[in-house]
């Protein structure tokens, strides 16, 4: 008996340390949001300072209500793509699943009342830039629970970097670089460790 109890203690052991080795499957929605994000600042920004012209004055609010479609259409469907892969189940896969996606929606509900504001009750459009440092402060948060789980020096990195970029955007308010220095900012820390962690990947099961 103690034999057995032994032998199902090790096997049990085993599954968590290959939880917990588990890579990362979140990847491809760093990857995702990074890039769209990134692209939707830099046209904000090129607008902004003068680089675009444009004729509509709600120019750019169709440009980020129609960057936030694309980006909830496209993550839809990259979380269908995460079925078919091993390691789902390890313990920083499933605080992934749970934290960004309350992270998220904080970020697009203060973006809403931000519009909100704007429209309804004639407030200072200068509030649309204070939402890119809450959106770093929420990426730090994110990636800090991710790092308290999985121990990679990567994530703790990252939310260095996302306390670091909250700041400096909180000091930019107001001019048109905060979405030029942001939009450099999520290609370092979201689009080029989301492609790493894209190559780290298992294969999937057939």
């Amino acid at each position: 008996m103690s034999t057995n109890i032994a032998d199902d203690l090790a096997y049990l052991r085993d599954i968590a340390e290959s939880g917990e080795q588990a890579p990362s499957l979140g990847g491809r929605f760093l990857v995702w949001w990074g890039a769209l994000m990134s692209a939707t600042m830099l046209a904000h920004w090129a607008v902004i300072s003068g680089h675009l012209t444009v004729d509509s004055p709600f120019a750019l609010l169709w440009l980020w209500l129609g960057a936030s479609l694309i980006g909830f259409v496209g993550n839809f469907i990259l979380v269908g793509t995460l079925k078919s892969r091993p390691g789902s189940a390890a313990a920083h896969n499933r605080i992934t699943r749970v934290i960004w996606p309350v992270a998220g929606s904080g970020i697009f509900l203060y973006f809403a009342a931000i519009i909100g504001a704007v429209l309804l009750r004639g407030a200072p459009s200068i509030l649309f830039d204070t939402i890119l440092p809450l959106a770093f402060f929420g990426h730090a948060v994110a990636f800090a629970g991710q790092a308290a789980f999985s121990g990679s020096p990567v994530k703790w990195g990252q939310v260095i970097g996302s306390v670091a970029i909250s700041a400096v955007g909180a000091f930019l308010v107001g001019l048109p670089e905060i979405y030029l220095v942001t939009a450099v900012g999520i290609l370092g820390l979201a689009v080029l460790p989301g492609i790493q962690q894209m190559r780290a990947e298992p294969k999937t099961i057939v």
